[in-house]
């Protein structure tokens, strides 16, 4: 069965896209008052966070540097303390030269407390105020 077309009539096609007015400026930039508060925010706190790292990076290495220093000085009162030991001495001299290696070492340790002791206290200076 064929039917003959007997009128045409025009449809009114209409989009549902509704063109932009203007394509943004790249160079204008809206930002709320709270966002650019909580912006600032995270970049001081950032900023604290890096400074306060790089503190502790340069404390850890000066007390890294002060044991290695005070090693090598325990080291060389251990090798003196052989030496004397095998050297040529009285009784008496030789017991008197070990006896001041066992205090230079007991100084050397004893004052290697007042150096972590003194850095603890600068890394708490440092820790408090960021």
């Amino acid at each position: 069965m064929k039917r003959k077309i007997g009128q045409l009539r025009p449809y009114s096609f209409s989009s549902a896209f509704v063109v932009a007015s203007e394509p943004a400026d790249p160079e204008d930039l809206k930002i709320s008052v709270g966002d650019l508060s909580a912006l600032v925010t995270q970049t001081q706190i950032t900023t604290a966070s890096l400074v306060r790292n790089e503190t502790l990076s340069a404390e850890a290495a000066k007390l890294e540097q002060a044991s290695e220093n005070l090693k090598a000085a325990l080291s060389g009162i251990v090798r003196l303390a052989a030496q004397l030991e095998r050297a040529a001495l009285s009784p008496e001299d030789r017991s008197e030269a070990l006896q001041n290696v066992r205090d230079i070492a007991r100084t050397l340790v004893d004052g290697q407390a007042d150096l972590f002791d003194q850095s603890r206290s600068s890394l708490g200076k440092h820790s408090d105020s960021g």
